[in-house]
């Protein structure tokens, strides 16, 4: 299953997006085929979705032309789990490997964009070694931030009288929650107005785009 699902985040396109961003853009199919070499019917087929499997060095032609990032066009932003910042952050924590959190390099880009500093080279360094994410971005943070979450997570758990009523197992899920949540609240403090809607951004972070 989880073989079955990383293939289809990771080679299945958004076909209907493709389209949208080229009228977006009032660029003619002649046009991306005369700019990128891909033949005007293999581009069709693209957009009404008859190929399935649309080939990575094509898509990253095509989003060369549109001045997007090809990462936009995957599968992955249109799962209602990761439409969101927090559910993205949420599965991160819980393992799940699709390509946001498998290789990092979206989510690390989309952080680092978003105001966590060094968020892409962190979670470049979680893809290589595979360590565990969550110590990963714990100790990136700094000292008074690791000092902020501490007093979070004791404050909550004291509270919800964690330890008396959850399992060990449960605990770890609660923890990883609590991690997520107050993550979220830190990336938003900093970026009030940067919201991404990951099903219609075609673009993650502008700085790539301008080097």
């Amino acid at each position: 299953m989880k073989d079955m699902l990383l293939d289809f985040f990771e080679n299945t396109v958004n076909s209907s997006k493709l389209k949208k961003s080229r009228i977006k853009r009032k660029i003619t199919l002649n046009e991306v085929s005369e700019k990128t070499g891909i033949p005007y019917t293999t581009l069709k087929r693209y957009e009404d979705g008859e190929t399935k499997k649309i080939p990575f060095e094509a898509v990253k032609k095509i989003s060369e032309v549109y001045g997007t990032d090809y990462d936009a066009y995957y599968a992955w932003t249109t799962f209602p789990l990761f439409g969101s910042l927090s559910g993205i952050l949420i599965s991160l924590f819980f393992g799940i490997s699709v390509p946001v959190a498998y290789t990092g390099s979206i989510l690390g880009s989309i952080l680092g964009v978003l105001g966590m500093l060094g968020g892409k080279k962190l979670f470049e360094s979680y893809s290589i070694k595979k360590e565990n994410i969550k110590k990963i971005i714990y100790n990136s943070l700094a000292k008074e931030e690791q000092e902020e979450y501490d007093n979070f997570l004791l404050i909550s758990k004291t509270l919800l009288k964690t330890n008396k009523i959850l399992n060990e197992k449960e605990q770890n899920e609660v923890d990883k929650l609590l991690f997520a949540t107050f993550m979220l609240h830190k990336i938003r403090e900093k970026n009030k107005e940067r919201i991404i809607n990951f099903e219609e951004a075609e673009v993650f972070s502008k700085q790539e785009n301008n080097n």
